[in-house]
């Protein structure tokens, strides 16, 4: 990669981060918001987490990102969370509900087929298969 092409990415990134700046503000105020509401309930939100192998654990494939343990979890979910969404969104919205769908449904999927028996919570999964996603994109050349 020339360093040319290497600004060219660096521009087509910040390009990306300005039009969508609204968009992954109102991620980050929505997170923020759940996790207070959740310790207002007294943490009775985290139920809504995924419970492997049970069927009422299912429900959680969903919710499971959205909610966290404490403040240290969201924080340290939220800053790679918004930084591979700014990546993500640089296939467009479209592009990016349905690759979110698709990744929420399948690493929460995998949680509730593979995880040990617990509540599970956090961002963690879709992290993950972001990180998963764009890695792949970039070695098939997308």
């Amino acid at each position: 990669m020339t360093f040319s092409e290497l600004t060219d990415s660096c521009d087509v990134l910040f390009v990306t981060a300005q039009r969508y700046w609204v968009l992954t503000a109102c991620i980050a105020l929505a997170l923020f918001f759940i996790h207070v509401l959740n310790l207002i309930l007294g943490r009775r939100l985290n139920y809504l987490g995924i419970l492997p192998r049970n069927i009422w654990g299912l429900p959680g494939i969903i919710f499971s990102p959205l909610l966290h343990q404490d403040f240290s979890h969201l924080f340290f979910n939220l800053f790679p969370l918004l930084i591979l969404t700014n990546l993500i969104l640089i296939n467009g919205f479209v592009a990016y509900l349905w690759i979110t769908g698709l990744l929420i449904l399948s690493s929460g999927f995998l949680v509730w087929l593979l995880g040990r028996r617990a509540i599970h919570i956090g961002a963690s999964s879709l992290i993950m298969a972001y990180w998963g996603f764009l890695l792949m994109s970039i070695s098939a050349g997308l």
